[in-house]
């Protein structure tokens, strides 16, 4: 069946619209994730001087005790 030049425009307008419609969903999607990422306090030095710390402590001892038990394999 041959369609008629009217129609098949019309469903090549509505299939555009739709993508261009898609294409704003994820955008704005996209944006709210960034703005939550954009707006989320920072952290100090000393926060982060903290945490680094604790966890150079933290592998430090892990270290420590798989030497102990002999589990260290290089």
């Amino acid at each position: 069946m041959i369609h008629s030049v009217p129609c098949v425009l019309a469903i090549y307008i509505v299939l555009h619209i739709y993508l261009l419609y898609m294409c704003i969903y994820i955008l704005s999607y996209c944006l709210q994730a960034f703005e939550k990422f954009t707006t989320r306090p920072m952290m100090g030095r000393k926060e982060l001087l903290k945490i680094t710390l604790r966890k150079a402590a933290h592998e430090w001892k892990l270290i420590v005790d798989l030497r102990l038990t002999g589990n260290l394999h290089f």
